[in-house]
């Protein structure tokens, strides 16, 4: 392997129809129930999971605690499938080498929020989307909220 390079790892894919067709010829794939085999080689967790009762707190303490010491965790799914007080306390503990975070469990992230303190973290505003009119939509998106809760006069 050059430097610089990541090591080829597993795959996970929780629906094998769902699969490139050539996809399947190539090795170490698996589905969603056999991934907790792979956490313990996984040094980089990409989180993007859609908001369901299936993903509620999928990354929680006991799945976390498979990463290698070292490893990030990054989510810019839905912030309900990861166990923030977990991540924070594996942080604190420099069990994880960081995460990068661009949603949460509430948003906007409480203040009180473990995660704002914790070490080697990067907590992104749910900006995983930014476009280049991202600016003007979220302006328009905003004064539509203020409105809405504060009155068309506000």
């Amino acid at each position: 392997m050059m430097s610089g390079q990541l090591p080829s790892r597993n795959r996970v894919y929780d629906n094998a129809a769902a699969w490139p067709e050539d996809m399947v010829t190539l090795p170490h794939y698996l589905t969603l129930a056999g991934y907790d085999t792979v956490l313990v080689e996984t040094d980089f967790l990409v989180v993007c999971l859609p908001r369901s009762g299936e993903t509620d707190h999928i990354i929680g303490a006991r799945r976390l605690r498979l990463l290698p010491t070292g490893a990030v965790v990054i989510n810019v799914g839905r912030g309900n499938a990861i166990d923030e007080a977990s991540l924070a306390a594996m942080l604190e503990a420099h069990r994880l080498g960081g995460a990068y975070l661009d949603v949460y469990e509430q948003e906007p992230l409480p203040e009180d929020s473990p995660l704002r303190s914790a070490p080697n973290v990067l907590l992104m505003p749910h900006a995983s989307a930014i476009s280049p009119n991202y600016l003007d939509l979220f302006v328009e998106e905003f004064i539509q909220r203020y409105r809405e809760r504060y009155g068309a006069g506000a």
